[in-house]
């Protein structure tokens, strides 16, 4: 039997493995299909409308949220200046100079990682600590010596959740 179970395993592994989909549905080369290459379409520029659109990241998964938000965070010139909104857990911290900083952490689906946004409202009363709100503002970030802040600026709480 347990030798049956190996050459079942050793067969089916490749069939999981292996990618969905049929020739048919894959991306196909122009050479192949007799088609003729097109020009790819024109980019908006950065000046335009793109930094002024709310990137809404409250419906994404928690790994997908998680993902992008570490994105963010790897590449923040990328994404300063955008107005984002955005759902986590509210937490009160020091910096590295022992002030008091508020944040958005942002877990992942199975909370063992977590990225966050510190925050600084343009007015209004911080949630309790540990309390879930969405939060909208002004994507921004700061080198340090060792590190990278990354900061919701002019921010807004949107919602809390109960």
């Amino acid at each position: 039997m347990n030798r049956f179970l190996k050459k079942t395993m050793l067969i089916m592994i490749p069939v999981f493995l292996s990618a969905c989909g049929t020739r048919e549905t894959a991306v196909k080369d122009p050479e192949e299909t007799g088609q003729e290459e097109t020009a790819p379409a024109e980019t908006v520029p950065a000046e335009t409308s793109e930094k002024d659109e709310l990137q809404d990241l409250t419906f994404m998964s928690g790994s997908t949220l998680y993902s992008m938000v570490l994105n963010m965070v790897s590449d923040p010139a990328h994404y300063d200046g955008q107005k984002i909104r955005v759902r986590g857990y509210f937490a009160v911290g020091k910096d590295r100079e022992g002030n008091t900083v508020y944040g958005c952490i942002i877990p992942d689906a199975t909370a063992c990682c977590q990225q966050g946004f510190i925050i600084r409202l343009a007015g209004g009363e911080y949630p309790q600590e540990g309390q879930w709100f969405d939060v909208e503002g002004t994507f921004r970030y700061q080198m340090n010596q060792f590190t990278t802040d990354i900061i919701l600026e002019d921010a807004e709480i949107v919602q809390i959740i109960t």
